[in-house]
């Protein structure tokens, strides 16, 4: 199992401390890596339960593209209604897309909020390159608990 199936498998357990919401096509879930400039960085991890855009195939497997359309459809809408939320939950001025899919090889995608008062160089660089992931980079449980808090909310 690769790390995004075994994250995905504790939304489903429902031990994912992190856990947002359950979206029409996925799990909202904060991303572990939380740089002080773009707080508020989550992840969708892809889990359809309506059996119309399900045809069988496992979604943290593949790719957008192994998906059929009109689960493509409900995952980039629901990566849109995460983004939504984010705006209103953070106040930042955009939010940055990201489905890469390179180091850990199975569909997710991360939606970073970008902010007007960060440095200029990195808020113009790739998030993974303006801010490396490091273990330092994780919130405290307290600052964690109530961005989730407001995220929820905001949907």
């Amino acid at each position: 199992m690769n790390p995004i199936q075994q994250r995905l498998q504790t939304c489903l357990d429902g031990t994912d401390p992190n856990l947002i919401a359950k979206l029409p096509a996925g799990y909202a879930v904060l991303f572990d890596h939380q740089p002080a400039p773009i707080a508020g960085w989550c992840m969708l991890l892809p889990h359809f339960d309506d059996p119309a855009i399900n045809d069988g195939r496992d979604p943290a497997a593949g790719q957008l593209n192994d998906l059929t359309p009109d689960a493509r459809t409900a995952f980039l809408a629901s990566l849109t209604t995460l983004g939504d939320a984010l705006l209103r939950a953070t106040d930042c001025e955009h939010v940055n897309y990201l489905i890469l899919c390179n180091q850990a090889p199975a569909l997710h995608a991360h939606a970073v909020p970008r902010f007007a008062q960060e440095d200029p160089a990195p808020r113009l660089a790739d998030p993974f390159v303006a801010y490396p992931v490091r273990p330092d980079t994780r919130l405290p449980d307290p600052e964690r608990d109530d961005l989730i808090a407001r995220l929820r909310a905001a949907f």
